[in-house]
């Protein structure tokens, strides 16, 4: 099933018409390697079931079906309905059987709702927006089997977003975001603490490490004009920046994007990576 997955992901992006989709595919498969590797190392086996929190409109959820396999089953969960939405097509579209997805917040829906117990738990930015993350992580936990696995994977605010030749506007566009994330709620160096905040809400530290994921321009440049139209209104709701600044910050990276050819490279700031385990027995 794995290679089938593979296959039709990229069939899809070669083929396909829905250039959304095939954006949101490419850049899927170009982070995906740094999921597997943690999955992998997590143990997981053919079998398991997972859930992803925070999944969004595609997330890990391939990876993830590749992982379990067939005999396994997947949950995507998000409180964006659209995001579910999109993550449904994107799964009929490419014929994955063994995910479903959810609207919900894992907050207050109860876990026999999303499926649970799990085998493992996956979050990539999604406790970066968490205004207690102790308490998030303690709800993830009761998603789990006894000695049952998150993975997460999180970044940095420092060190930035960086490129050759540099482009002052991608990392101009970081700190908006991280500032309007902290202003929102979530502690400061809330990446940081994580294992604190893990300890606190049961869970053991199993593994930690991290990782830069080298872009491509184009790729980068899509990514950080997507964060930045969706930190917009709360980046201006909370005094964070103006619409001037807003302007001036997407103008620079749409001009990065035109004159892509010039740059080598993009690289993303540092990926924290994380696993967790609940007490108990692992399956």
């Amino acid at each position: 099933m794995a290679e089938e997955i593979a296959a039709t992901i990229e069939r899809y992006v070669l083929n396909g018409t829905d250039a959304d989709l095939k954006r949101l595919l490419k850049i899927s498969e170009l982070i995906a390697e740094f999921a597997r590797t943690a999955i992998r190392r997590a143990g997981v086996r053919p079998g398991w079931s997972a859930i992803e929190c925070g999944c969004g409109p595609l997330g890990a959820l391939p990876v993830l079906a590749q992982a379990v396999g067939a005999s396994g089953r997947v949950v995507g969960v998000d409180v964006n309905g659209a995001a579910i939405d999109r993550a449904r097509s994107i799964m009929e579209t490419l014929g994955v059987t063994n995910v479903a997805v959810v609207v919900g917040d894992l907050h207050t829906t109860a876990p026999a709702a999303l499926g649970a117990p799990f085998d493992l738990a996956f979050s990539r930015q999604f406790l970066l927006h968490q205004p207690d993350p102790t308490r998030t992580l303690r709800c993830i936990a009761g998603l789990l089997r006894p000695g049952g696995v998150l993975v997460a994977q999180e970044p940095f605010r420092n060190p930035s977003w960086r490129s050759q030749p540099h482009i002052s506007h991608l990392s101009a566009h970081w700190e908006l975001l991280y500032e309007s994330i902290e202003r929102a709620g979530t502690p400061h160096q809330a990446v940081e603490d994580l294992p604190r905040f893990a300890r606190a809400a049961g869970f053991e530290v199993m593994a930690m490490s991290g990782f830069v994921s080298v872009l491509p321009p184009e790729v980068g440049l899509q990514i950080a004009m997507a964060n930045l139209a969706a930190v917009r209104e709360r980046a201006q709701a909370l005094g964070v920046a103006t619409e001037q600044q807003l302007d001036e910050v997407m103008g620079g990276l749409s001009a990065a994007m035109r004159a892509k050819d010039s740059y080598d490279w993009i690289a993303s700031p540092i990926i924290f990576d994380l696993a967790f385990q609940t007490s108990g027995s692992a399956r």
